[in-house]
């Protein structure tokens, strides 16, 4: 039986984008949330191994699984794969049916018969049967500083962090994971790529890790318009497209349908293809 042709529709490409400004959205939520909180609240409600970082060692693509799995989306895709259906496509139906009514989606995955009153019953409730609202926030920063690093640089933290664990790149990945999230320190590899600075007594090191540290705190400022182009990229070189991705045919998906690359310019079929060619060399 031929194998089919790894394919990405427009539509999908289309989800890929609005996702992007969908996931900048709620970094900021997430984090507001969380602020808002008084701090002994937000401890007690949270298990006493709550970390997210370790998931991170971990390929994305298991990371998903499981947040799938948390929040339902499990049966749907299984009936996709069986049905021999487009699995993204699958997961982009049953994110808009969710999103048609979100609330009552919630409260039907956790169970929930009335709103919870105290962090014992926050506690309690469980989502897909087997996690609790403390998983649930581990496996949301996770995904969202996976998908942040994508924005970004075009890769997910955990392609950062197998970086530092095969010594490619230099120390560039290193710094480029901390930015997006600090707790990244606390994997195994880069507690040991710090541990070897400390040994060596790499003072220029520990300064830069400083100045990488708090840059993460300082107003983002950068322009992020790219965002959505590099995340685009991730997944048609994931599926191994990309390769075989012609200038002309950048041009008319990614600034004439698309619209994630800017026009503007004297040739910005050349300026993309450019560009296109640069993030490649960084994988």
């Amino acid at each position: 039986m031929a194998k089919s042709t790894p394919h990405i529709s427009k539509e999908q490409l289309l989800f890929l984008k609005e996702g992007v400004h969908f996931i900048e959205q709620k970094e900021i939520e997430l984090a507001e949330s969380a602020a808002n909180l008084p701090f002994s609240k937000l401890d007690a409600l949270l298990d006493e191994d709550f970390s997210w970082a370790s998931l991170y060692e971990l390929p994305f693509n298991q990371t998903v699984i499981l947040i799938f799995s948390a929040l339902g989306f499990l049966p749907s895709i299984l009936e996709a794969v069986n049905s021999n259906k487009d699995v993204n496509q699958a997961i982009i139906d049953f994110t808009n049916k969710i999103n048609s009514d979100s609330d009552a989606y919630i409260n039907s995955l956790c169970n929930l018969k009335k709103e919870p009153e105290t962090i014992t019953e926050l506690k309690n409730i469980r989502f897909s049967v087997f996690y609790s609202l403390s998983d649930l926030l581990v496996l949301s920063n996770a995904v969202l500083g996976e998908l942040s690093a994508m924005r970004k640089y075009g890769r997910t933290i955990s392609e950062l962090v197998d970086d530092v664990r095969k010594r490619r790149h230099k120390d560039e990945s290193f710094w480029q994971a901390i930015h997006i999230d600090p707790t990244v320190l606390s994997t195994e590899v880069f507690t040991r790529r710090m541990s070897i600075a400390y040994m060596h007594n790499d003072k220029d090191f520990f300064k830069i890790l400083a100045n990488a540290v708090k840059t993460k705190w300082k107003k983002n400022k950068t322009k992020t318009e790219l965002d959505p182009l590099r995340v685009m990229l991730h997944a048609l070189n994931e599926i191994k497209v990309l390769n075989n991705l012609s200038m002309d045919a950048a041009d008319k998906l990614f600034i004439q349908e698309l619209e994630v690359y800017s026009n503007d310019g004297e040739d910005p079929a050349r300026s993309l293809y450019r560009f296109i060619n640069r993030w490649k060399r960084t994988l």
